[in-house]
């Protein structure tokens, strides 16, 4: 995914007032970021020419099993469910917040920030879903918003060892009420869809999917044979299935 993200709201607002965030240079590194490598972070620059007009970049990096991934804070800018990430205040957010850095587009300053010790999923969204599904549980991601990550792709990219990390797709599906309080618990809809049968069927978002899956799955051609691969991925008209054998990749969370 090249070239990803540009554009924006208007309102000016007061990062140093308004918000207690510790600057870039008082971050304390942990285990992980020890193996990490963000280079869009690092090349970042540490000045701001104007903290009265500015917009948030809020992001974080978590991981499920060995796969480290970034995900981004989702805000609700109106009622119509248009949504964008390029958000005016983290008052709303949990965690450590940490200010990683600065990006100026024109006359438009961009402050990137990193929230820690933030484990809720609702309002995060990953490159996936700005990029290619362009919605959050169908609710279109404001178009100002997809342009800012086509124009700043890198700032995904995460490395270890030069070599970058699997970023996860994403897909939908639906479950019966009767299952969810095993999803929630487990973070898995295997076993949830069909009482006879194991397989993890789910697709590009359909009305009424209620379940949303984060994928760390191999990129492949489409192909038919389950026999020989962990998952196959099918057409169907205009739309495409992904039938996967068990859910040691994926993460399962209800809408």
């Amino acid at each position: 995914m090249n070239n990803l993200f540009n554009g924006f709201l208007k309102k000016e607002m007061n990062i140093v007032e308004d918000i207690e965030i510790e600057v870039k240079k008082e971050e304390v590194t942990n285990i992980d970021d020890s193996l990490l490598y963000h280079p869009f972070i690092e090349e970042l620059d540490d000045e701001l020419s104007n903290e009265k007009n500015t917009y948030l970049i809020i992001y974080r990096i978590n991981k499920h099993n060995e796969f480290n991934y970034i995900e981004y804070y989702l805000n609700k800018i109106n009622c119509k469910g248009i949504t964008s990430v390029i958000i005016e205040n983290l008052k709303c957010i949990n965690g450590i917040k940490r200010i990683k850095g600065y990006v100026k587009i024109g006359n438009q300053n961009f402050t990137i920030v990193q929230i820690r010790e933030n484990k809720k999923m609702e309002n995060w969204v990953t490159i996936w879903d700005i990029i290619i599904n362009k919605h959050y549980y169908g609710e279109k991601i404001d178009e100002k918003c997809i342009s800012f990550f086509l124009n700043y792709n890198k700032l995904d990219d995460l490395y270890i060892k030069e070599k970058i990390c699997k970023k996860p797709i994403i897909l939908y599906c639906y479950v019966d009420d009767k299952y969810k309080n095993y999803v929630n618990k487990n973070k898995t809809i295997q076993y949830c869809q069909n009482e006879n049968n194991i397989l993890i069927n789910l697709s590009e978002f359909e009305e009424g999917d209620n379940v949303r899956n984060i994928c760390f799955l191999d990129d492949k051609e489409m192909n038919s044979d389950l026999l020989e691969n962990d998952y196959i991925i099918e057409r169907k008209g205009e739309n495409y299935k992904w039938v996967i054998k068990n859910d040691k990749n994926i993460i399962s969370f209800l809408k």
